[in-house]
């Protein structure tokens, strides 16, 4: 397919919904063949597939904002100090730690809880290694802590009030952690940490891919905490999460992940966000029978209990060619056999390509000094700026958990800058390019309509806060708010010094806002 013809289907009926979801983005839509376009469109006309968001909820993982102080290593019982005193009877309930300063602490298990922290900790689609990190995870208050006698915890609170942790060479994450803006505001306490529960069972995905796809299915009475870098998915009803984890595990959704993941970072790894994770394809559970899903989860077993380095290489295993044409078979393909096998050809190349590309701009990076074109100046150094920041802050990060929420539907479709009505007949609408998208009542409600879309434009509904918790959750936000544009000025300032044309300084710095979601 040419790039003329590619182009053309932006026009296509479907290309966008009548809700505003973008089901398809610009890599899909230039890079998908002919064959796999018109089986998606006709799995999804049929029913057989289903965008992930119509059957699951996604979010990201627990951000500490202090990693250094909240997460901690458990020490070996032959490693403890023997000042702390402990048996090997004790460690059923106390153990020994290490903080981000290499400080020893006496601590109540009850406080610890496992973590998974980035891809390596997850080894099979059902086995996950968190190694000897864990969580500091205290909800009682400092009175009730001293009533329960858990002298561990009040000694290491009073650490996290009273000790710098600088175990980032970015001055910005140093400090008191109990000090830090974006903690300090915290409720009920400043170690309050927002740890959502799942009943349906949690399949825990990356947000980063090199050539390893892999999706963990963690059973619903495991008490392991999500760290930020990786998604939890939760299946909207528990008797389809097994179908779902199967699907997320097929050759057809490393395609799709590879299509609509993004690869502007310039370094070989593909980056998939909410919005691309969201309108991946999978097999419709309530459309198949419960033989159909019964047949699936045989197939996937074998592939379970697969500790894989790299997921293409074992594409052709028997086990994997097996599940895949099933797979596609219940999707609704007529030759099975056939698109699995383009499909196989088809993502190997798209890995292929981002990995050239790689290669490809390595002289540039060492030679700052040779002339390129400006727009490939433009992406290449706001590419930059972006690798070294987190996203824009997302005001639901900040949701308690037990706050009670009001829908605001989106009625339109982000296509320009989000802006709040502030004339006398539109105070409390949400505006994009001049034409209303939102009413959220009031402009307080509004401003956080505003902010969530400008993280994720793509919603159809955003869930507002009740008014009660609104103004201390956006207080909350505007001090990370605050936080994230010091750190963007001190990076940014860091890379566009060596650019000596003040207009490509501001298309580096727009660009750079544009990636992180901060316009």
């Amino acid at each position: 397919m040419s790039l003329t013809s590619s182009l053309g289907r932006l026009e296509a009926r479907g290309a966008y919904s009548a809700d505003g979801v973008v089901s398809k983005r610009w890599g899909q839509l230039l890079r998908e063949t002919e064959t796999l376009d018109k089986f998606l469109e006709a799995g999804a006309i049929s029913g057989r597939l289903v965008p992930l968001r119509e059957i699951a909820e996604l979010r990201g993982g627990v951000v500490t904002r202090a990693n250094a102080y909240f997460i901690v290593r458990e020490i070996p019982f032959d490693a403890m100090p023997a000042r702390f005193s402990l048996t090997r009877r004790d460690l059923q309930s106390i153990t020994v730690v290490l903080d981000g300063n290499d400080m020893p602490f006496r601590m109540e298990r009850r406080f610890l809880r496992p973590i998974l922290k980035g891809p390596d900790t997850l080894l099979t689609p059902t086995s996950y290694h968190s190694g000897d990190e864990r969580l500091l995870v205290i909800t009682e208050s400092k009175s009730q802590l001293r009533t329960a006698g858990a002298s561990g915890a009040i000694a290491y609170l009073r650490q996290g009030e009273t000790i710098p942790y600088s175990a980032s060479e970015d001055s910005l994450k140093g400090g008191i952690p109990a000090e830090r803006a974006n903690i300090r505001t915290r409720r009920p306490y400043w170690y309050s940490l927002v740890l959502p529960e799942s009943s349906t069972g949690r399949i825990v995905v990356p947000e980063h891919f090199n050539r390893r796809y892999i999706a963990t299915l963690l059973s619903p009475g495991d008490d392991a905490v999500v760290i930020d870098k990786l998604y939890v998915i939760n299946s909207r009803r528990q008797e389809y999460t097994n179908t779902l984890h199967a699907s997320l595990n097929a050759l057809l959704t490393w395609y799709q992940i590879e299509l609509r993941g993004r690869t502007q970072l310039g370094e070989g790894v593909l980056e998939a966000k909410v919005p691309d994770w969201n309108g991946i394809l999978v097999l419709n559970p309530a459309n198949a029978s419960a033989a159909a899903r019964g047949k699936l989860a045989d197939a996937f077993r074998p592939l379970s209990r697969l500790a894989e380095s790299d997921s293409i290489e074992s594409a052709s295993s028997v086990e994997r060619i097996a599940y895949d044409q099933l797979y596609l078979k219940f999707c609704g393909s007529a030759h099975p056999e056939s698109l699995r096998l383009e499909i196989e050809r088809d993502l190997r190349a798209a890995i292929a390509e981002r990995t050239d590309r790689k290669v490809s701009v390595v002289d540039a990076k060492s030679d700052r000094r040779r002339s390129v074109r400006a727009t490939a100046s433009v992406d290449a150094y706001a590419a930059r700026i972006a690798a070294g920041l987190s996203p824009y802050p997302d005001p639901r990060e900040f949701l308690p958990v037990d706050v009670a929420t009001w829908p605001v539907p989106i009625v339109g479709r982000v296509v320009g800058p989000i802006e709040i009505g502030s004339d006398f007949f539109d105070q409390g609408a949400v505006l994009s390019s001049g034409q209303t998208i939102a009413h959220a009542g009031d402009i307080l409600s509004a401003q956080f309509v505003q902010a969530v879309l400008t993280h994720d434009p793509e919603l159809v509904q955003v869930d507002v806060p009740a008014e009660s918790a609104l103004a201390s959750l956006m207080v909350d936000w505007r001090n990370e708010v605050q936080a994230w544009r010091a750190r963007f000025s001190v990076v940014s300032q860091d890379v566009i010094h060596l650019l000596a044309d003040d207009r490509l300084k501001g298309a580096v710095l727009r660009q750079a806002l544009s990636l992180l979601h901060a316009v």
